[in-house]
C-alpha cells in the first residue's frame, strides 16, 4: 500500500511538472532585439547557391523594424511595409525563434554583436544585416 501512495505521489508530481512546462512559454515569449535600422550586407544562398551583395546587385535594402512594423527601402524607395509578430516554434527536438511577417513569410532571427541574419526555415538561405 506504501509503495502504491508512493507511487502515485510521484505520477502525480511529474504530471503537474510536465503541465506546467506544457504552453506557457509561447505566451510570455518576446521578440529578440530587433528593432532598430538594419543595413543590408549578403545573402548567403545555402546548399550550392551563390552569395548575394549590394554590389552584385547594384542595390542598397534597408530593414526599418519596430515595435509592430518592418519596413523595407531598397534605394531608399519603399518597398513594403507589414506587421510582424515574434513566435517559438518548438517540439520534442527544439525550440527556435521565428517572425513571422503579415505577408506569410517566417524567419529565424539570430542577433549578434550588431549583426541581424533573418535565416529561412531549414534551407540554409539567410540574409546578413548590420545595424546602422
Amino acid at each position: 500500500m506504501k509503495n502504491a501512495l508512493v507511487c502515485l505521489y510521484v505520477i502525480s508530481a511529474l504530471s503537474g511538472t510536465l503541465s506546467s512546462c506544457g504552453g506557457n512559454e509561447t505566451e510570455s515569449y518576446t521578440c529578440p532585439n530587433i528593432v532598430g535600422e538594419w543595413e543590408w550586407k549578403k545573402f548567403v544562398g545555402g546548399f550550392g547557391n551563390p552569395d548575394i551583395t549590394p554590389d552584385s546587385l547594384g542595390i542598397t535594402k534597408t530593414l526599418i523594424i519596430d515595435d509592430a512594423y518592418i519596413t523595407v527601402l531598397i534605394n531608399d524607395t519603399l518597398q513594403y511595409s507589414t506587421t510582424y509578430k515574434c513566435e517559438l516554434i518548438s517540439n520534442s527536438h527544439y525550440s527556435l525563434q521565428s517572425i513571422e511577417l503579415g505577408t506569410g513569410e517566417t524567419y529565424i532571427p539570430y542577433i549578434y554583436n550588431d549583426t541581424l541574419e533573418l535565416g529561412i526555415i531549414l534551407s540554409g538561405q539567410k540574409d546578413i544585416y548590420w545595424r546602422k
